[in-house]
C-alpha cells in the first residue's frame, strides 16, 4: 500500500480506538516508565492526529518524571508540553491545572496564577475547583520569592 493509503488506516484506526486512548495512557504512566510512555506518544503523534490529548500526557509523563527534583529540564519539558496541549482543542480538561502546577512548582508564581484561573473560568463547574481556589488565594497572598545573593565580587 502506498504512504497515504497507510496513512489512511491509520487513521480510521485512530478513530475506534480514540474512546480508550486516554484511559490507556493514564494507564501506561501507572507503570512508571516515563522514557517508553514518550516513546509511544511520539510514536502516536506521527500523523498528526489527537494532538492535544498526546501533548498532555506527554506533560504528564515529564511532570511524573521529574518527581521533586525542581532543577529537573523534566519540569520545563512539562510545561511546554502542557501549554501546546491547552492551544489545541482536544486537551483534557484539566491540562491548564496541571500546567499551574508545574509552573508553582518550577517557582513562576505569576504563569501559575494565571493557568489556575484560566483554568477555572474554562471549567467553572469542575469538582476540584475549591482546592484550586485555595492554591490561588495561597499564591496571591505569598510573599514574593527572596531576590538571590548577589555574587560574589571577583578580584
Amino acid at each position: 500500500d502506498s504512504d497515504a493509503v497507510q496513512k489512511e488506516k491509520r487513521a480510521a484506526y485512530r478513530a475506534h480506538i480514540r474512546p480508550y486512548l486516554g484511559p490507556w495512557l493514564r494507564d501506561d504512566l501507572r507503570r512508571q516508565d516515563y522514557g517508553q510512555t514518550l516513546f509511544l506518544i511520539g510514536e502516536l503523534q506521527q500523523d498528526g492526529l489527537d494532538r492535544g490529548l498526546l501533548s498532555f500526557y506527554a506533560g504528564e509523563a515529564y511532570r511524573l518524571r521529574a518527581k521533586d527534583n525542581l532543577g529537573s529540564q523534566d519540569l520545563l519539558a512539562a510545561a511546554n508540553a502542557y501549554s501546546e496541549a491547552a492551544a489545541l482543542p482536544d486537551a483534557p480538561p484539566e491540562t491548564r491545572r496541571q500546567l499551574g502546577e508545574v509552573y508553582r512548582r518550577m517557582g513562576r508564581t505569576q504563569d501559575a496564577i494565571a493557568a489556575y484561573e484560566s483554568y477555572l473560568r474554562t471549567y467553572p463547574q469542575a469538582q476540584d475547583a475549591w482546592m484550586v481556589e485555595d492554591l490561588l488565594s495561597g499564591l496571591k497572598t505569598a510573599p514574593a520569592p527572596a531576590a538571590p545573593p548577589p555574587a560574589p565580587a571577583k578580584n
